[in-house]
């Protein structure tokens, strides 16, 4: 499976999810090397998530201290609260499981 197809598949899930939530949200595009960003948006709420994703049996790898620094760096510029999330999937690319963590 090609990684663009799992990382594509990971932002959606994400984008979605977070839109069953009630935010409108946005795909940042920074640069073909870094992943995408998402903003989000919700009343006096703005976010900005780090998508890590993997496929099963695989688990999503946290973010680095490295890219933790920058997310926040960049959020903070952007008067917003960095967010990381993990997203699982099954062999179809299907969401199995997202979890956020806010980072600080």
């Amino acid at each position: 499976m090609p990684t663009y197809k799992i990382g594509a598949a990971g932002e959606n899930a994400v984008l979605k999810d977070l839109t069953d939530h009630g935010f409108t949200t946005s795909l940042l595009k920074s640069t073909i090397s870094e992943p995408a960003k998402i903003e989000a948006n919700k009343q006096k709420t703005r976010i900005i998530v780090h998508v890590k994703v993997a496929v099963l049996p695989e688990k999503p790898h946290g973010v680095s201290q490295e890219e933790e620094n920058k997310i926040i760096i960049y959020a903070s510029r952007m008067g917003a609260i960095a967010y990381e999330a993990k997203v699982q999937l099954d062999h179809a690319l299907n969401s199995t499981e997202i979890n956020y963590r806010i980072l600080l």
